[in-house]
């Protein structure tokens, strides 16, 4: 049973490739990626043979981070091997300790354990000068290994629950999110301590050596510098951490195996009082009113559009964490662009997604009859609701932080011009163009096709250009404030952003209206057929 699983994700493997020219191209950059990053990599192991301090960090550094690497990603990415998931394989007579070695031997079948492999395998360039050392690497390989894939797999196993709560998989994604974009200032902020780090990097390595994380590794570094007593302590530990993880694994496979329709991600029944409408009753007795109730909620529950609710002030909060190194002297045009600007537009510009995340529920809407004014409007009130406090909020915080203080005001009227003209626009473009979303209940990170083709993929492109450039009043009183020095430019310039704002917004909702009530039963067609 074994091979037939280890045969079945191989053929699976080799099906991804078929009649997918593109699949080709992936594999081949990333291979030609992978062979160049394991080309450094061996000539820095070769390097370091011959210091046996060098040698001791290289192997526990690197393993640990080769570790990390295969226990975090099943906590973000769903399904880390779904061609054998338990919830597939269910149906089926298999025991769970065939289902087990499948898995790990499966584990290996793919450019990501192939390239794990061949890192591993590179690491003993290290220990040319200590062939003793050699021996004990190759336990150490086997012990990598096991131990790797089990924690991975356990901690797959296990994430199964977390990601069959829709709460659950929003928080980790959300997460992953955070951190993703995150990544670029944490690594600007660990730069500066990379001194004193390095300074310490022998007792917090020689500290790693007898965790889970590397402990396999610190047998070969041990050896190298000729501690016996510690190589055979990482040995001994190796084994336990190796058992424990197959034995965790194993058990929860099996309760997995037995109660996998636990996991479908059934959803508990909520007790409501007679008359509470939620958040429906909060907004008027009207349809523009349950529409932006609905909105609303959209835009905070469905992990597709709340990513923005998280991204937006994410941005603010970060840039305010590295004023240090942004602002000189209360400037920073690159900056202030993005964030008086972009982020603002993108949050107006939400309102283009939002029948596409409707999908076949915007038939609701069609076949009410609704007036087309009324689902603007409402669609338009509830992302107001939602990121006008976001936009403000964040436009003082990054004025208090850049200490410019004159210019709150410009900053200001334009951070909220461009999230009207973005609203405004919206209104209208998503009745012209179909925007591609995954669909409902799928992964926020699933990349959706294009159903309206190439041509309209650059009228996009113009549409967002049009809505940067329609900033350009608002950065003309901001520069002429800063030229002169004068604070009745900014004060002059706010008004003026608001008002062609108020414009723009007015403008876009009523062209949208008439766009739906002529064409909303066409929008329907599209939205669908992109499901």
């Amino acid at each position: 049973m074994v091979a037939v699983l280890v045969k079945l994700k191989w053929a699976y493997f080799k099906a991804g490739f078929r009649k997918n020219p593109w699949a080709w191209v992936g594999i081949i950059f990333g291979a030609f990626y992978a062979l160049g990053g394991l080309v450094g990599f061996s000539f820095v192991a070769v390097m370091l043979s011959g210091n046996p301090d060098a040698v001791f960090t290289f192997l526990v550094g690197a393993g640990a981070v080769i570790s990390l690497l295969w226990w975090v990603v099943p906590l973000v990415v769903s399904g880390a091997d779904a061609t054998l998931d338990p919830d597939r394989l269910v149906a089926y007579p298999i025991r769970t300790k065939d289902l087990q070695l499948g898995q790990f031997i499966g584990a290996f079948i793919g450019l990501p354990g192939i390239i794990t492999l061949l890192f591993m395998l590179a690491m003993v360039l290290s220990l040319l000068h200590a062939p003793l050392a050699i021996l004990g690497f190759l336990a150490a390989f086997v012990l990598a290994c096991v131990t790797t894939i089990a924690v991975s797999r356990f901690i797959t196993v296990v994430s199964l629950r977390l990601r069959s709560n829709r709460r659950s998989l929003q928080l980790m994604n959300t997460l992953a999110f955070l951190l993703l974009i995150a990544a670029g200032p944490l690594l600007g902020f660990a730069s500066t301590g990379l001194v004193a780090l390095w300074e310490r990097a022998p007792w917090i390595v020689d500290a790693v050596s007898f965790t889970p994380l590397a402990s396999f590794w610190g047998i070969p570094a041990h050896l190298v510098k000729g501690q016996w007593g510690g190589a055979s302590l990482c040995l001994m530990l190796s084994v336990i951490y190796a058992t424990v993880a197959w034995w965790l694994w194993h058990r929860h496979l099996a309760k997995t195996m037995r109660n996998v329709s636990a996991y479908a991600g059934n959803v508990a029944t909520k007790s409501v009082k007679t008359g509470d409408l939620g958040l429906l009753g909060k907004f008027p007795a009207t349809p523009r009113g349950a529409i932006a109730a609905r909105t609303v909620l959209t835009i905070l529950k469905d992990p597709r559009a709340s990513f923005m609710v998280v991204m937006i002030p994410a941005f603010y909060i970060i840039f305010a964490m590295m004023n240090s190194a942004i602002y000189v002297n209360g400037e920073s045009g690159g900056t202030n662009f993005f964030l008086v600007v972009f982020l603002p537009a993108m949050a107006g510009y939400l309102f283009a997604y939002l029948v596409s995340y409707d999908n076949s529920a915007f038939s609701m809407h069609v076949l009410a009859p609704l007036r087309g004014i009324d689902d603007r409007i409402g669609r338009a009130t509830g992302v107001l609701v939602v990121m006008f406090p976001i936009i403000v909020l964040g436009t003082l915080l990054m004025a208090f932080v850049s200490g410019g203080y004159a210019s709150l005001p410009i900053m200001m009227g334009l951070s909220v011009m461009m999230l009207l003209n973005g609203i405004g626009l919206g209104a209208y473009m998503d009745m012209v163009i179909t925007l591609p979303t995954p669909p409902p209940g799928t992964s926020p990170w699933k990349t959706q096709r294009n159903p309206d083709g190439f041509s309209k993929g650059i009228a996009r492109a113009c549409y967002m250009l049009v809505l940067l450039a329609s900033s350009i009043p608002g950065l003309v009183f901001w520069g002429v404030q800063e030229f002169t020095s004068n604070s009745l430019w900014g004060w002059v310039g706010a008004v003026a952003c608001l008002v062609i704002g108020c414009a723009s917004i007015m403008l876009g909702l009523r062209a949208g209206a008439h766009r739906y009530d002529a064409k909303a039963a066409d929008t329907l067609q599209r939205v669908t057929r992109a499901a």
